[in-house]
């Protein structure tokens, strides 16, 4: 069946890219993708520490290669599509999850940050995690939820990672745990443990939930500390994929308090 979009929508979809890009979002990180849309010609993806290119054509090796219409990447781009529905709807696919939720992540507007910059939630102390007590109390709910939503239980489990992943956070201090089997993920918070696989503050864990930061840009510039655990990276690729769903869950918690 022949397309019926627009050979202008190819082009809006290069502006939109270069207009929404964040710089600031992939200092030090350096990839490559193919994209082929069903509805325009294929395209290369160039991000070098902070800078991008993109060039018409499949051009050298890259680190992942997209499949995708220029609508579904659109919407995505400019937050009217859930990143994790498209993959759910095969309406994106992709060859390396991390890799690509990176370049998303890149180009995200922060709609939700931006229209909700005078809310508690926007603000660097929010009140949600003001307090030990508090940031257990509202991150109980969310991992609650996280735990029997839908749709971060199919992806878990088909991703077919088995294994364990603790965060720790400071002022205040708790602890996130996410722990991957056969069913799904087991998301919970707890108040103290000795153990733990990644470090950090809870400013940063609000920013990666919330939506306002990728938690392997946060990596990358080492505001979170290093894994610990040697048998924790598959859960943490897998948490990487499921980011954008939890985020999800987040803000919607978080506007019922």
């Amino acid at each position: 069946m022949p397309s019926t979009t627009s050979k202008s929508e190819p082009k809006k979809l290069m502006s939109l890219m270069r207009r929404r890009f964040r710089p600031e979002r992939c200092a030090g990180w350096d990839s490559s993708f193919h994209i082929f849309f069903t509805d325009a010609a294929p395209v290369t993806v160039n991000v070098k520490d902070g800078a991008l290119e993109i060039l018409t054509g499949l051009r050298g090796r890259p680190r992942a290669r997209i499949a995708t219409d220029t609508k579904s990447l659109a919407g995505v781009l400019k937050d009217d599509l859930q990143f994790d529905l498209t993959l759910l709807r095969g309406d994106l696919n992709t060859d390396n999850m991390a890799e690509t939720f990176k370049l998303v992540s890149i180009f995200a507007p922060n709609a939700f940050m931006e229209k909700t910059a005078d809310s508690q939630l926007a603000k660097p102390a929010p009140t949600v995690l003001a307090g030990k007590a508090e940031a257990a109390a509202f991150l109980s709910e969310w991992a609650a939820r996280v735990s029997r939503d839908p749709a971060v239980q199919c992806r878990a489990a088909g991703s077919g990672v088995k294994g364990s992943l603790a965060i720790r956070a400071r002022k205040p201090d708790f602890i996130l745990e996410f722990r991957f089997t056969a069913k799904g993920l087991k998301a919970a918070c707890k108040t103290a443990s000795s153990n733990f696989d990644l470090e950090t503050d809870a400013e940063v864990i609000h920013k990666i939930l919330s939506g306002a930061q990728n938690l392997m840009i946060g990596l990358n510039r080492k505001s979170i500390g290093g894994l610990r655990g040697a048998g924790s990276e598959a859960a943490l690729d897998a948490l990487l994929c499921l980011q954008p769903a939890l985020s999800r869950i987040y803000r919607e918690t978080a506007a019922e308090k």
